[in-house]
């Protein structure tokens, strides 16, 4: 088994604290998007391959603007690439939606987030891919 340097230990913790950071600042596609890395690729169940920064902001605006939404997720695994410039967190997600009738429903599923390391040593998305759990 590999021996993980405190490096290592380092960047995995400011990984985890990006994904964080971007659940807390994405309540619009704006703010969604505006944390990402410039090169983001999205690929959201039931939606096709988005590259498109405006496809992306109003496909996270319908998600978000869903009544009665509530959207967490928290990760649970983190890795650094050896060169320290790549990295990834996974973890869970729940989303709560209300319908018209009032009827709750609930979604929980899994994510994976590759993250590029930026210039100024932030962590930032490079891609988002999340799916639901069967039930």
């Amino acid at each position: 088994m590999k021996k993980i340097t405190s490096e290592e230990t380092g960047e995995i913790a400011a990984i985890l604290k990006a994904d964080g950071d971007w659940l807390a600042i994405s309540k619009s596609g704006e703010d969604f998007i505006g944390f990402t890395d410039p090169d983001f690729t999205f690929l959201p169940p039931g939606a096709p391959f988005m590259d498109d920064k405006k496809k992306m902001i109003a496909h996270w605006n319908e998600i978000v603007n869903t009544p009665g939404l509530e959207l967490v997720w928290g990760p649970t695994h983190a890795v650094v690439s050896k060169g320290g410039d790549l990295g990834m967190s996974s973890g869970w997600y729940t989303l709560k939606t209300v319908d018209d009738d009032g009827k709750a429903s609930v979604a929980k599923g899994k994510y994976i987030t590759p993250m590029r390391k930026q210039a100024n040593g932030e962590w930032r998305p490079l891609s988002d891919m999340f799916n639901a759990d069967s039930e």
